[in-house]
């Protein structure tokens, strides 16, 4: 029987969860030293993949996922007081419950603001976080919306978490 270390079948989850993230995200999230030395091991071990940058499970599908690490570094930001986390269906990526509240966090993919627009229309969430590349973008999918949801606007580049906006926040 293989043993595994503990930190090695974290690291895995939320590779399998949230797709391609990098080794600062990783190193960042979980806050130690040992995070450093196991994804050496596990990237020596062939169990993860180095590429472009980005950490992923050997295997795994290129081109899925691409812009989760964005929504993650809300995770790591966060980290102290997220209750609860899972990746989410398109158009979301993630949710995550952090005082008692749920967030659905959406990262807009360049051209596809209508039709994720569209979608969150249709959803039931009542928190969102949008990630968004600029204010440009911010502006397109603003113009789409018609949701009584209260909706906060984010750019994320590396690790800085700027907010644009709040939208109908209480």
């Amino acid at each position: 029987m293989l043993l595994k270390h503990v930190r090695d079948v974290e690291i895995i989850d939320l590779l399998r969860k949230y797709g391609p993230l990098t080794q600062d995200q990783l190193i960042r999230y979980f806050g130690d030293e040992t995070t450093k030395h196991r994804l050496k091991a596990l990237i020596r071990d062939k169990e993860i993949r180095e590429n472009g940058g980005f950490l992923d499970i050997t295997g795994a599908r290129k081109g899925y996922g691409e812009l989760k690490h964005k929504a993650f570094e809300l995770l790591i930001k966060f980290k102290d007081s997220i209750q609860m986390h899972e990746a989410s269906d398109y158009p979301f990526d993630l949710v995550y419950i952090r005082n008692n509240n749920v967030y659905d966090v959406a990262v807009i993919e360049r051209g596809q603001e209508m039709i994720q627009a569209q979608l969150i229309n249709r959803s039931q969430a009542k928190r969102i976080v949008l990630i968004v590349e600029n204010e440009k973008q911010a502006q397109i999918v603003r113009e789409c919306l018609n949701t009584d949801a209260n909706i906060v606007f984010l750019i994320v580049e590396g690790s800085n978490v700027e907010m644009l906006e709040e939208v109908g926040v209480e």
